[in-house]
Parts: structure tokens; C-alpha cells; sequence
């Protein structure tokens, strides 16, 4: 078993955005290769429909935390595109999910920002609620996707940087109704 620290990179218009997300990869032999291609195929593309054209995903990192520490990976996530055509919204007010474990507590949740919003996706600084619908059925599905127990290789969970280094699985993603406003970092700044 090994705890995996992947990094989605991308850019909008000369923005730069990043996810960082941790997984646990039971069987602990995923190639960052195989780790990065389960999340083009499974994160990035069931998306790519509800997110504006002018997203770039750009590259993946993949870092290995545990049980021995690694060199991140970069690989290239082929520069896939949103689909949706027509003005984006503000790359640093974005959506956020709040990643849940079975943890209560400060401790027990952590997030993650949807890039790549679609301007018609937001009405009057609100989800538009089509718009929400079709994020709120996507996270539900990528959730199913990355449980423990789900049917891929690897779990999503929330894994401290410092203190009790015990990785949580996700049992629930909820998408808020709320946008919210991602602070500006520079990049890899934080990983």
C-alpha cells in the first residue's frame, strides 16, 4: 500500500490552477504513468464537458509519500480542453467540494476547487442550477469511482502534512452551493 500525493495542473488564459489531491493505492505498484492515466480517464475527461474551452490541463505530478518518500513525476496531461465555448468564469472563484471521512472533526474533511467553470455555469455570482445539477451528478459519480471499496486502483482521501500522518478515505464528496474564492499561490508553492 502506498499514499499517493497527484498534483492537477492547468491554466486559464495565463493562470495558473492546481488541485492536490492524495489517494492510496492499495496495491502499492501503480507507475506514476498508470496513476496519471486513471486520472485523465477517470478525474479530468468525465468533466471536460461542463468546464469552458479556455481550460488547459497541462501536466500531472505524482508523487509517491509512503511507506518510502519519492521524486515527483511530471507527465503530461496531453492538454486536454473544457468543451463549453463562450466567455469563462474567474479562475480564482470556483466551486469547492469538500472531500468527507468517516473522521469527525477539523481533521476528518478536506476540499478541492473545481477549475474551469463555465461563465453560463454562474448566474448573478450564483450555480446556475442546471449548471449545478450536472457538477453536483459528476462529483456523485466520482466519488462512487474513488471510495474505498470502488471499482478503481486508487481511493481518494485527505493525508496531513504534518503531525498524525494517517491517510482518512473518502467516504462522500459534496459539492457547495456556494462559490468559493481560491487564494492566489504561486506554483508547487505548498505541495
Amino acid at each position: 500500500m502506498s499514499i499517493l500525493r497527484v498534483t492537477v495542473v492547468g491554466t486559464i488564459d495565463t493562470s495558473i490552477v492546481e488541485n492536490v489531491l492524495h489517494f492510496r493505492d492499495l496495491g502499492g505498484a501503480m507507475t506514476p504513468q498508470q496513476v496519471a492515466t486513471e486520472i485523465i480517464n477517470n478525474w479530468i475527461i468525465p468533466v471536460k464537458n461542463l468546464q469552458n474551452v479556455n481550460l488547459v490541463h497541462t501536466v500531472i505530478l505524482v508523487k509517491t509519500l509512503t511507506p518510502f518518500e519519492s521524486t515527483t513525476a511530471e507527465i503530461s496531461a496531453g492538454g486536454i480542453t473544457g468543451e463549453l465555448a463562450g466567455e469563462y468564469y474567474s479562475p480564482t472563484v470556483t466551486p469547492v467540494v469538500k472531500v468527507r471521512t468517516a473522521t469527525p472533526g477539523r481533521k476528518g474533511h478536506g476540499r478541492f476547487f473545481i477549475f474551469g467553470l463555465h461563465g453560463a455555469s454562474v448566474v448573478n455570482g450564483q450555480w446556475h442550477p442546471g449548471a449545478f445539477t450536472l457538477w453536483n451528478n459528476a462529483m456523485l459519480a466520482r466519488a462512487a469511482r474513488f471510495k474505498d471499496g470502488g471499482p478503481g486502483p486508487l481511493t481518494l482521501g485527505i493525508f496531513p502534512r504534518a503531525g498524525e500522518r494517517e491517510f482518512k478515505p473518502m467516504v462522500d464528496l459534496v459539492l457547495r452551493n456556494t462559490l468559493g474564492n481560491q487564494r492566489k499561490r504561486q506554483r508547487g508553492k505548498g505541495i
